[in-house]
C-alpha cells in the first residue's frame, strides 16, 4: 500500500488534518482578538491593514506556520497596531495584549466539556465519528492552553 493510502487507512492523515484545522482556527482567532481589541480602543490600524477577517493567509507567516507544523514551535504575523491612537493608552495597550490570551483560554474552556462529552460517547459506542470529534476537541483544548500559557511568558 502506498504512503498516502496507508495514512488514510491508519487515520493518521485525518488526525493530522484535524490538528491543522485546530491550529489554524486557534491562531487566527488569537490574532483577530488582538485586532478587534485595538479597534475597540480607537485604533483603526488593524482594519486598514485588512487584518480583521477570517482569511488565514492574512494571519500566518509561511515560515512560522511551517515550523509550527513540523517542529511544534512557530509564529503568526503580529497584528499591526498604533497605541498612540488608543483612547486610553495604558488601558488600550493592556486590553490588546491580553485579548489573544483571553480568547485562547475561552476556547480551551469551551473545548473541555465537548472533549469530555465525546470521550464518554466514544467509549460507550466506539464510533469512529466520536473518535475524531474526541481527537479534535482534545487538540483544541490542549493547543489553546499551550497558546494561552506561552503568550503569557515575558
Amino acid at each position: 500500500m502506498s504512503g498516502v493510502l496507508k495514512l488514510f487507512s491508519d487515520g493518521q492523515f485525518i488526525e493530522a488534518l484535524l490538528f491543522i484545522i485546530a491550529a489554524v482556527f486557534s491562531i487566527m482567532l488569537h490574532e483577530l482578538a488582538h485586532g478587534y481589541a485595538a479597534v475597540k480602543n480607537g485604533d483603526l490600524t488593524p482594519r486598514i491593514a485588512n487584518r480583521l477577517n477570517f482569511n488565514p493567509l492574512n494571519h500566518f507567516d509561511p515560515i512560522g506556520f511551517g515550523m509550527f507544523l513540523f517542529i511544534g514551535f512557530g509564529w503568526a504575523k503580529p497584528v499591526p497596531i498604533n497605541p498612540n491612537n488608543f483612547n486610553n493608552y495604558r488601558k488600550g495597550l493592556f486590553q490588546v495584549s491580553i485579548a489573544g490570551v483571553a480568547l485562547n483560554y475561552l476556547i480551551a474552556f469551551v473545548s473541555f466539556p465537548l472533549f469530555s462529552v465525546f470521550s464518554s460517547q466514544l467509549f460507550s459506542t466506539g464510533s469512529i465519528v466520536f473518535y475524531y470529534l474526541f481527537w479534535f476537541f482534545s487538540i483544541m483544548f490542549s493547543l489553546n492552553l499551550i497558546l494561552c500559557v506561552f503568550n503569557l511568558l515575558p
